[in-house]
């Protein structure tokens, strides 16, 4: 729950962090204008790096981050600079790089291993991030990123106290940043201490009324403490203020599917995914759970099957697309090839055991066949039932007719599979062109051997013949 939440995080934080200028052309044309001046000056183009980033053009700002360092190579804060340009562009490798080169340079500032630390967080090396983050506490005991940062780390390892006690910290730096108050929420939340969770979300939310990411951390909280509605409006809310963010539809259908048993909602939600990024392969694998769980099975079916074209590796479409076609299909001749596909994954078990499951009704379908063939009676009428029903073959009214009249007619003929033709003849299927006089035999023949359901059905016939 709260690693979605970090993640959201950190796909937003370049917001929070970007410097703020007033008009970003105008600064553009003087840093343009000074290195017309002074094409040879470090500085203006470390500065004009600065504007391209706020504007979001990393390309252009990493061509300025180059040159500054080209002419000023001795200088920590343009790899620095050049290192959080490598880290929104997802080059988590060159942005170490360049961190830890800042750091050669000028080993006495935090802010260079509060930045590498963050790296190492972000890639899941969290044991390096902790140490960057204490290493920059070391030299500078007031830095309250590497405090708060610090605590997302422990966070993420479960070591709450520890975690708490850096976020207990970055607040007494900074009791106005709502961040530290939602992160330390998120380790109260790791510990189930949900009512002071739901405190430090409230007080985070309060500082920062329009950030979709508290109601949703907020959301994830109130789902922990079964509060479902409650959650579902907010994460209705973070929908209302990120529109476009396809996460908090996730979120809230997760929540309609799994908590609130809403399929129909939960549907909603994934198709508004859908909608946003049509080739989200989680999110059609995610509207075939709801729809099979709403028992709409040939829309289940073909979204998995949608998730399979998307990527043809997906071990969960198969094995859930598989387990359909035997379960709510009874077809194992679709299910097999595709819980083979899945085998090897991580539903490998689940996998085994339903081919085995499979092997086992075609073992019985044989031996039912064969005694069916061999004048069975009985064998012959669960036959027709299996054709009737596609319970493992592809519904065949004529081959279901075709068993209940062998049993129908064998001997005394089966009371079952007079009625069960009769049956069918009454709803026009494989019916002979007198159909309804020989129903009407079928049922009183039925009757007479003391089937009961035969009895009843001729008895309401009758009344509502009257």
């Amino acid at each position: 729950m709260y690693g979605l939440s970090l993640k959201v995080r950190q796909v937003q934080i370049y917001k929070k962090e970007k410097i703020i200028m007033n008009d970003l052309t105008n600064k553009l044309a003087e840093c343009n204008e000074k290195i017309a001046l002074e094409p040879n000056n470090a500085s203006a183009y470390a500065k004009r790096g600065y504007v391209y980033l706020d504007m979001g053009n990393f390309d252009s700002a990493l061509v300025d981050c180059n040159k500054s360092i080209e002419l000023d190579p001795n200088n920590a804060d343009y790899y620095n600079d050049r290192g959080w340009i490598y880290w929104r562009t997802g080059q988590s490798d060159n942005a170490v790089s360049d961190y830890s080169k800042a750091i050669s340079i000028n080993p006495k500032k935090a802010n260079y291993f509060n930045n590498r630390g963050r790296v190492y967080m972000s890639v899941g090396k969290l044991d390096e991030a902790i140490t960057d983050f204490t290493k920059g506490i070391s030299i500078d005991p007031n830095s309250v990123n590497c405090y708060g940062n610090r605590g997302l780390a422990y966070t993420l390892i479960q070591q709450y106290e520890s975690a708490l006690s850096d976020f207990d910290k970055a607040i007494e730096l900074n009791p106005h940043n709502a961040d530290y108050y939602s992160d330390r929420g998120g380790a109260y939340s790791g510990m189930q201490k949900y009512d002071k969770a739901l405190a430090d979300c409230n007080k985070a939310i309060g500082l920062a009324p329009n950030n979709s990411i508290y109601y949703m951390e907020r959301g994830n909280i109130l789902s922990a403490m079964q509060k479902y509605d409650e959650a579902i409006a907010d994460y209705t809310k973070g929908i209302e203020l990120e529109p476009g963010d396809i996460g908090y539809y996730f979120i809230r259908g997760n929540e309609y599917k799994i908590n609130i048993k809403n399929y129909e909602a939960a549907i909603s939600d994934y198709s508004k995914v859908i909608k946003l990024d049509s080739n989200n392969v989680e999110a059609y694998n995610d509207r075939a759970d709801a729809y099979r769980l709403n028992k709409q099975f040939d829309e289940a079916i073909s979204d998995y099957s949608k998730a399979i074209d998307l990527n043809p590796n997906d071990a969960y479409a198969y094995y859930r697309r598989g387990y359909m076609y035997w379960i709510n299909k009874k077809q194992w001749d679709s299910a097999r090839p595709d819980l083979m596909k899945a085998e090897g994954s991580e539903y490998d078990e689940a996998v085994k055991a339903t081919l085995n499951d499979i092997e086992s009704a075609e073992k019985a379908f044989l031996e039912i066949k064969t005694k069916a063939e061999n004048g069975d009676v009985e064998a012959q009428t669960a036959m027709g039932i299996i054709y009737l029903e596609g319970h493992g073959v592809t519904i065949d009214p004529s081959m279901a007719a075709y068993w209940f009249k062998r049993a129908a007619t064998c001997g005394d003929g089966d009371a079952q599979a007079k009625y069960l033709l009769a049956l069918m003849y009454i709803h026009g299927q494989s019916a002979p062109q007198d159909s309804e006089k020989e129903a009407g035999e079928l049922l009183l023949e039925a009757a007479v051997q003391g089937f009961e359901a035969a009895k009843e059905l001729i008895e309401d016939m009758a009344r509502l013949s009257k």
